[in-house]
């Protein structure tokens, strides 16, 4: 049976792959420690999601790289909720157009209704 970790990783890389203009998938790279679990670009923006439970922790080397990527001008964030990539998703939508989030905000509230959370 798939852990918790990973059924939330699923459900967001499947939320995120309905979007328009978006690209996510799960990152796997057994030979570098604390690579996010999921990549992917949104808007041209290149996004790096790292998923915790609520009783998980960052290692030192997954905080590192956070700070590495978000330094090199990506994106890079802690979920540990379906809704946590929705806050985060509409906060870029602000930032990218300041004045059309709520057409973002509206896509996800559909997209939250078809997610079993």
């Amino acid at each position: 049976m798939r852990n918790e970790e990973g059924k939330l990783q699923d459900k967001i890389i499947s939320m995120l792959n309905t979007l328009d203009n978006a690209f996510f998938y799960k990152a796997s790279d057994s030979y570098q420690r604390g690579i996010p679990d999921i990549v992917g670009v949104y808007k041209g923006l290149s996004i790096w999601i790292e998923v915790k439970t609520e009783s998980g922790k960052l290692s030192r080397m997954q905080i590192m790289n956070l700070v590495k990527i978000i330094k090199s001008g990506g994106v890079g964030f802690v979920a540990k909720s379906v809704e946590d990539v929705v806050d985060r998703f509409v906060a870029i939508q602000q930032q990218i157009h300041p004045q059309s989030d709520h057409h973002l905000l509206d896509s996800f509230d559909d997209l939250l209704q078809s997610v079993a959370l």
